[in-house]
């Protein structure tokens, strides 16, 4: 099944861990370096680094040895992109705290804590949290997310001229939006972080692809169409990402 997506930059946000993840060591030309291992069922060997350091999937019966020979065998490429990313950390903002202001459709949204209160609740610009602070700010955002995201993609849809797709909220760290042959348009709850006009590119872009399955000329004039001035929000969406709050 084709699916077309709308992504953040690979760098944007952190990386949460793959499920089963083991914290292990490995010497690496005088340095020590930590990993995280996965072991599944699958039949090579593979790395990835990123923000929380680098990962090695291995095949179940993979030996210590094995895994530590093909680290090593890639030890530059390992230490470069650690090296890269040692960089990058520097450059995000630490985890969003409970007190500290929460971006909310372009505006903010100062937050305050009440013990006695399940969720979290909304009074004007106060959004006031009871205790599990993240989880309580993320259940919050969804609930607001899904009711305007659907109002949003039935408004574009009638401009399209199409019927109104089904709707998923998505917790993805890499992807904005995506939309499936089948019709079914998915979007990150993070965007209600943006303004209107952003949050209305992405509805646009993800319905365009109904239509269209590509980002060719003709998708792009698709867009235009709806929304003239859509680079506006294309560029605000790729600035702002990397500063949204860590939750």
């Amino acid at each position: 099944m084709q699916q077309l997506e709308l992504s953040l930059s690979p760098t944007t946000l952190r990386r949460r861990r793959g499920p089963a993840e083991t914290r292990c060591y490995v010497q690496l030309e005088g340095e020590i370096v930590a990993y995280w291992l996965q072991k599944s069922r699958r039949r090579s060997l593979s790395l990835k680094v990123d923000t929380e350091g680098l990962h090695v999937a291995a095949p179940a019966g993979a030996s210590k040895a094995n895994i530590e020979g093909f680290i090593r065998a890639n030890a530059q490429w390992v230490q470069r992109k650690l090296h890269e990313w040692m960089r990058y950390r520097a450059t995000l903002p630490p985890p969003w705290r409970l007190g500290e202001d929460l971006p909310f459709l372009g505006g903010t949204l100062h937050t305050r804590f009440e013990a006695a209160l399940h969720g979290a609740r909304r009074n004007g610009d106060l959004l006031e949290v009871g205790p599990s602070p993240v989880n309580a700010v993320q259940l919050w955002l969804r609930e607001q997310a899904l009711p305007l995201f659907a109002a949003r993609i039935d408004h574009y849809a009638g401009r399209f001229g199409l019927p109104a797709p089904s709707l998923g909220l998505s917790n993805a760290q890499t992807r904005w939006g995506t939309c499936a042959e089948t019709g079914r348009v998915t979007l990150n709850w993070r965007l209600m972080h943006f303004r209107l006009a952003v949050i209305d590119y992405v509805v646009v872009h993800e319905l365009a692809h109904l239509i269209e399955m590509n980002h060719s000329r003709h998708f792009w004039a698709l867009v235009g169409r709806q929304l003239p001035d859509y680079s506006i929000a294309q560029a605000e969406l790729r600035a702002r990402a990397r500063l949204l709050p860590d939750l």
